[in-house]
Formats: C-alpha cells, sequence, structure tokens
C-alpha cells in the first residue's frame, strides 16, 4: 500500500538549528508518511538515510547579517540565477500530490522566501486540493522595530495560505503569546507540540566523565566564547575540556584554537560532531551558545549547562532566562568571559545537580500525531 506522502520545506541561514529541528520532525513523521525533505541552505553534513526519505537540496542561499541581503554561498552565481535554478528543481517536485506541506518557520520569518514559498504552496494546492499546509515554528518568535503591522502581516498570510500553526513549544514555559501580541487572532490554527528534540541518541544516560564539552552549534558566532573556556582549562586539571566548533566557524578561529588546545593538557579541539546528544550526554558540564536545539538536547540527557545567549535578538537569552529561573542551567553574558567569573560559574555548576524536567519534550512526535490526525479526518471526508 502506498503511503501518503508529506513534502516538509526548509531554508536556513545562519546556523544549524533548523535544519536539525526540521530533520528530528521527518524522523517522527516517516513511521507514517514518505518525506520529501527540501532544503534551501548549504549542505551541513546531515540528513536521514532510511526508507521513504527523499532528500532535496536547492541551489543555496544564505543571508549576509549586516544587511539581510542574500548571497550565493560558493560565490559563483547572481542571486536572481539562483533563484531561477531553484524554481527549476522545485517543478518536477510539485507535480506531484502531497497529503501535506509543511514550511519551516514562515511567514514568521524568511520573508524573501515569500514568492518561492508561496509558489511552492500554490502548486502542491494545484496537485492536491485537499493537500493540508502546516507552519512549522520554534517557541520564541522574532521581534522587529514595526512589530504590530508585521503581525497584522503575518496574519492575513496566515489565513489565506495555511491552514494550521505548529508551535513547538511546551506553553507551561514559553507561550505563543509571549512573542506575539497577535495570537488570539489565529487560535483556531495553532497546535503546541511540546518542544523537539533530536530522538536518536543513546537510551538512557551512559556513565558521566570528567569531561567539559564546550560547543559552538552552526559555528557563526561564539568564537569568545570557545576562547574564553579555553583560557581557564588549567583551571580545571581533574577535567578534559573538549571544543565542537560548527561548521560555519572560520578557519582561522579554528586554527586558532587549535594552537591554543595543543599548549594545553587534556584539551582538544574538534570539528562538528555527528552524534551531538552521545557527547553531551558522558559530559560533566556543557558549556554552549542557547540556541533552541542545543538546550532541548542539553534537558533531554540531563546535562549540567552553561549556557552564552547570542544577542542579537531576544531569542536565545528569553529562552535561557525562563530555564536559569527553574533552576535548570546557568547563564553566562559577556562580563562572565573574564577568566576569574568564567571558572567561578563553571565551578558552581559542576557542582549542581543534574537538571530534571517535566517540561514536554516530545515534540516531534506530537507533530507527527497532528499531522497523522488531519490526514486521517481529511481521508475519511473525502
Amino acid at each position: 500500500m502506498t503511503r501518503p506522502r508529506i513534502l516538509f520545506y526548509c531554508q536556513h541561514l545562519l546556523g544549524v538549528g533548523h535544519i536539525s529541528r526540521s530533520l528530528a520532525i521527518c524522523r517522527a513523521l516517516l513511521d507514517r508518511f514518505d518525506v520529501v525533505f527540501v532544503q534551501g541552505g548549504p549542505d551541513i553534513g546531515r540528513t536521514i538515510v532510511a526508507p521513504g526519505f527523499t532528500h532535496v537540496f536547492l541551489p543555496p542561499l544564505l543571508m549576509r547579517e549586516h544587511d539581510s541581503s542574500l548571497y550565493d554561498p560558493a560565490g559563483e552565481r547572481s542571486v536572481d540565477e539562483i533563484w531561477a535554478a531553484r524554481s527549476e528543481a522545485l517543478a518536477p517536485l510539485l507535480s506531484h500530490s502531497f497529503a501535506a506541506v509543511v514550511v519551516e518557520l514562515y511567514p514568521f520569518g524568511r520573508n524573501k522566501f515569500k514568492p518561492e514559498i508561496l509558489d511552492l504552496i500554490a502548486r502542491a494546492r494545484s496537485a492536491n486540493p485537499a493537500t493540508r499546509v502546516y507552519c512549522s515554528n520554534r517557541d520564541i518568535m522574532v521581534q522587529k522595530f514595526d512589530q504590530a503591522a508585521r503581525e497584522a502581516k503575518i496574519v492575513r498570510i496566515l489565513k489565506e495560505y495555511f491552514d494550521h500553526v505548529l508551535v513547538h513549544s511546551d506553553p507551561n514555559l514559553i507561550s505563543m503569546e509571549d512573542t506575539f501580541a497577535a495570537t488570539p487572532e489565529i487560535t483556531d490554527m495553532i497546535h503546541y507540540t511540546g518542544y523537539v528534540t533530536d530522538g536518536s541518541g543513546p537510551a538512557g544516560h551512559p556513565a558521566r566523565e570528567k569531561r567539559i564539552l564546550v560547543s559552538l552549534g552552526g559555528g557563526a558566532v561564539g568564537d569568545e566564547l570557545a576562547r574564553a573556556c579555553l583560557s581557564v582549562a588549567d583551571r580545571f586539571p581533574d577535567y578534559a575540556m573538549h571544543v565542537l566548533t560548527g561548521p560555519y566557524t572560520s578557519e582561522a578561529a579554528r586554527k586558532e584554537m587549535s594552537v591554543i588546545a595543543k599548549q594545553k593538557p587534556r584539551v582538544t579541539v574538534g570539528g562538528f560532531s555527528g552524534d551531538f546528544r552521545r557527547e553531551l550526554s558522558r559530559a560533566a558540564l556543557s558549556i554552549s551558545l542557547a540556541g533552541y536545539n542545543t538546550v532541548m538536547d542539553i534537558l533531554a540527557t540531563e546535562t549540567p549547562a552553561l549556557v552564552y545567549p547570542y544577542m542579537a535578538n531576544r531569542e536565545q537569552s528569553m529562552r535561557a532566562k525562563a530555564l536559569e529561573q527553574r533552576l535548570l542551567l546557568g547563564v553566562i553574558y559577556e562580563a562572565d568571559l573574564a577568566p576569574d567569573p568564567l571558572a567561578a560559574k563553571i565551578r558552581e555548576r559542576l557542582s549542581a545537580p543534574p537538571p530534571s524536567t517535566s517540561i514536554n519534550l516530545s515534540g516531534a512526535r506530537c507533530t507527527a500525531d497532528i499531522i497523522a490526525a488531519h490526514i486521517a479526518q481529511a481521508s475519511r471526508n473525502a
């Protein structure tokens, strides 16, 4: 019997969290559906090898932080040429019928991709008018200077083009109303799924090793955190320190950290880990940025942790503060990167009990259940 097919569109621009969260959801969906995963950013070496899963890489686009302009990361083609190539790549996919289309983040972000996304939705519904369209969104919405006008625009797009909004959060920790004032206008579309974690890690908790794991997520930001940790490694001679750079860490920063590490006993620097959950579950302490996926993996593995929020927007800081209030992790800021305060924070956290929480971390499975229920209902009504 042919299984229903789902199209999942994800465009990542800076880190790896959007891809990681989306792939975790896809793993859960594969129990009941075939999944075509469309990735619009560079290949970061993450995929799913399983029957029924197709990974489509569009010609990648990235965005410059300083002016939000798009560019070809390979530096070979103009943006217009990339758009045309992406449209050509999508065309054969959209001639097929999909039971559901899941769009990661848009319209809460990725507005520069609006024409591509709305065209994708229109073509999918042309091939199958019964296609259900979902927005897959994290716990905290991005804040802009023209917030009220922006929220009104988002609501209009949701009501015109989408059927459901999947909020990957536990409202007992952070609800959509906390960061999106127009939530009452779309209450009937919203489904809280719980937080999404990568369920591919080890079952149970392996024995903790005397090791401090420092990780930079995607690596586009956070070099200063790694350097600060390296500077105090000698103060913890009983602990090994392992620094994980990210796929976007600059080669200059990677080399600098490696040179420092070679001068210190029990300190190593490695690349992006394909098995981060296992690394976390064995560590005595995690020190990292405060991105969605990293923080949820910390909670899922019950790893003592310090997080350093990326302050360009409120997302990481807000999440970190909410979890610090529940005594689930510690937070460090720029002033804490000096050797003495950082070492004090590390000592304090190494002596803290492991975090244990009742926060809903079953977001991937719940997302699959919600979509399956909608598709089953549509089938009964057909």
